[in-house]
């Protein structure tokens, strides 16, 4: 299911739910009004048909509960809304939400020490329970879990096992289950599975949090998530997350960060885009049902049956460790997979140690799937493994294109790859094998990529960028490489500065130029890098980042211009407190910019009568020798008296001395030089605005 028909569903059963809504509001005014009495008030009145609960505590306070609160209600719509200022708490006696039935929305508030203990389901879902049939719809918006904790003290049902129950701050079974921008911390599952979130039959869509260490001992699945199948209604369930992070999270058996478990035959997927994991470890296996004695696996995670894709995803620093045993797989492991496929994704720094065989796939590990693996435009570098396969462990077949496999070491056979995989064109294997050791792909470049240590390059996850002299750079092929690098740059660029655009190997496509409009042999280049140097301009784009040289200067972004290059890349102006123009107020972006040239007596304006400053318009050539000067020597400067030297600029022109005092300087040469013109009705650019800035100014 994709995250538009999650979507949808939480919708339309929200609409279905408003008719007998009562909102109610826990609280009048003061922390002490804010209690649980006041709060079991308000839940028996949204239970009556659905509604929104509010809070007025008269700023933060923490509601402490002795007993869980239930939603009950079939059909109807809740929603608790904290307004970022409250924090229930369980006191670690009891859990906080029992989930029951409806559509429940909880948004803006932090859930706290909630407890679920006792066997069976009893022990799911320290701060919330989501469990009924037919399945409930979940929405989680700017919520912070916090130390929530289950303990499962038996199993008794027939068949089960203590897998099937955990969630430290979330259990959610047969529903729908949409997690936003939310931050779990510190949950445990004590004896079963899922730290933070574990989830059967649900389809879930998680997009913007953080997931820190949250643990999952004794079941052990899952430190952070586990998922134990993701259709609620049978089939065509998915999992999607994106722009999220798992840091120090752990498990006992499977999967440091996540374990995502997948049946086969019934479409069920899994999407990971833009997410990192890091320093997540799979540890100290006790042995279960589907996990040999001494073996863990998944220092990340592991992908489980059914189909799996990597997107854009950084995986740094995973372990899977076994103490007398082996870990499998130290950044992610695929098993038995329907399809794997991993694209613009980096997996840098992972262990799987071990001395045994099975302490193999340092950074990916992969067996039993389907179809070949497919891993395009990605960097596997720096893993180690106990055993075999320091870069990949594969058991089957797959194909590398333009990925870079390099600096991975193993104990005992294969540092790089365990088996040799299809080159689906630009693959890079460094160093070269030796002793019987297989190359990664048949007819690899072997040759040093230069690989920078992992770092903050752009974009929304890290990668290793290449160093200039790089053996991938522009070494790849430009009809195998994605669209995009993993920061989102465009494919391919010119990475050494020949002049032609080829991609690079790996999850990062270097740029030999600051800017990717601004090529080498670009007349401005020199200009335009100066200023960006001297800080005086950062460009128009990050990322990629670009300078848009061909772009017109408005006002608004001439001020900061004159301004940096006359006081320093650091200067910024006093806040503007009293505007000076009425088209320039002082939430404007540039107000205090504007109201700094204004005070300095630089500019008047673009009207007097009302005062107007155009921020918007454009800087045209003549306008821009008065402001040049203005700012160079002062608001009283007054120009050398005009001899004509423009033919497009007699002297009864208000900017003709003006430009002849640039042109006197070495500033300009104009625009035309058979007749001499300046052009002082044409827009400046933003490339010709770097060289009148570096001339008038004299920037290093």
């Amino acid at each position: 299911m994709s995250r538009a028909l999650i979507v949808s569903v939480l919708c339309f059963l929200g609409s279905a739910g408003r008719a007998g809504a009562a909102d109610a509001v826990v609280g009048t005014g003061s922390p002490a009004s804010c209690n649980e009495a006041a709060l079991n008030a308000a839940v028996a009145s949204v239970n009556s048909g659905g509604g929104t609960m509010t809070f007025n505590c008269g700023g933060a306070a923490t509601i402490n509960i002795t007993s869980e609160k239930q939603f009950n209600a079939q059909g109807a719509v809740y929603a608790i809304d904290g307004g970022g200022l409250v924090t229930i708490s369980g006191q670690n006696v009891t859990r906080i939400i029992f989930h029951r039935r409806g559509t429940l929305y909880v948004r803006n508030i932090t859930l706290r020490n909630g407890r679920a203990q006792g066997t069976d389901d009893n022990a799911s879902g320290g701060a919330i329970r989501s469990d009924d049939v037919p399945g409930p719809a979940l929405g989680l918006t700017n919520v912070v879990f916090q130390n929530n904790f289950t303990n499962l003290t038996g199993v008794l049902i027939p068949g089960f096992s203590p897998f099937d129950y955990g969630g430290g701050a979330v259990f959610s079974r047969l529903g729908f289950l949409q997690v936003t921008n939310c931050t779990f911390t510190g949950n445990t599952a004590n004896n079963s599975s899922g730290g933070a979130i574990h989830a059967r039959s649900s389809t879930i869509d998680i997009a913007g949090s953080t997931f820190t260490s949250n643990a999952s001992n004794g079941g052990g699945f899952g430190g952070a998530i586990f998922t134990d199948g993701l259709s609620p209604s049978g089939s065509n369930g998915t999992l999607r997350i994106a722009s999220s992070s798992f840091t120090s999270n752990s498990a006992f058996n499977i999967g440091g960060a996540f374990y995502h478990y997948m049946y086969q035959g019934i479409n069920e997927s899994v999407t990971l885009d833009r997410v990192t994991y890091s320093n997540n470890v799979v540890n100290n296996n006790i042995g279960t049902t589907f996990v040999p004695p001494n073996q863990v696996f998944g220092g990340a995670g592991m992908i489980d049956q059914g189909s799996a894709t990597v997107l854009n995803s950084t995986f740094s620093g995973n372990t899977a460790t076994k103490p007398g045993g082996d870990g499998s797989g130290g950044g992610i492991a695929f098993s038995n997979n329907e399809s794997v496929t991993v694209v613009n994704s980096t997996v840098s720094g992972n262990r799987a140690e071990g001395t045994g065989a099975n302490a193999s796939g340092g950074g990916v590990l992969v067996c039993g799937n389907a179809q070949p693996i497919q891993i395009r435009g990605s960097t596997i570098a720096s893993n180690f493994a106990g055993w075999a396969g320091g870069g990949i462990l594969s058991c089957g077949s797959g194909v590398l294109s333009n990925t870079v496999v390099a600096y991975n070491t193993a104990a005992v056979f294969g540092s790089q790859c365990s088996a040799e995989l299809a080159n689906g064109g630009g693959v890079l294997h460094y160093p070269a094998p030796a002793g019987g050791n297989p190359s990664c792909a048949a007819g690899a470049i072997m040759a040093d990529p230069l690989l920078q240590p992992l770092a903050s390059n752009g974009g929304p996850t890290q990668t290793r960028a290449l160093a200039a002299g790089s053996a991938a750079i522009d070494a790849g092929s430009n009809g195998a490489c994605p669209a995009t690098d993993q920061r989102g740059w465009p494919r391919p660029l010119d990475g050494d500065g020949s002049g032609g655009a080829v991609c690079d190997l790996g999850a990062f496509e270097r740029l030999a130029t600051l800017f990717a409009d601004v090529p080498q042999n670009h007349p401005q280049r020199a200009y335009i890098e100066t200023v960006f140097n001297a800080g005086v301009t950062s460009g128009c784009s990050a990322s990629p980042p670009l300078y848009c040289p061909g772009s017109s200067v408005t006002r608004g972004q001439m001020a900061v211009f004159l301004l940096r290059s006359k006081e320093g890349g650091n200067y910024s102006p006093p806040n503007c407190t009293v505007p000076t123009f009425g088209d320039v107020p002082c939430s404007h972006t540039f107000a205090a910019w504007i109201e700094e040239l204004a005070g300095r007596g630089i500019t008047a304006g673009c009207n007097t009568n009302p005062p107007l400053y155009c921020p918007e318009g454009v800087v045209t050539r003549g306008q821009m020798a008065v402001f040049l000067l203005r700012t160079l020597n002062g608001s009283g400067y007054v120009p050398s008296p005009c001899q004509g030297v423009f033919a497009d600029l007699p002297c009864s022109d208000g900017f003709a001395a003006w430009a002849e005092d640039l042109y006197d300087l070495g500033v300009t040469s104009g625009c035309n030089t058979n007749p001499l013109r300046y052009c002082p009705n044409a827009a400046v650019t933003r490339g010709e605005m770097a060289v009148f800035l570096v001339r008038t100014f004299n920037i290093p």
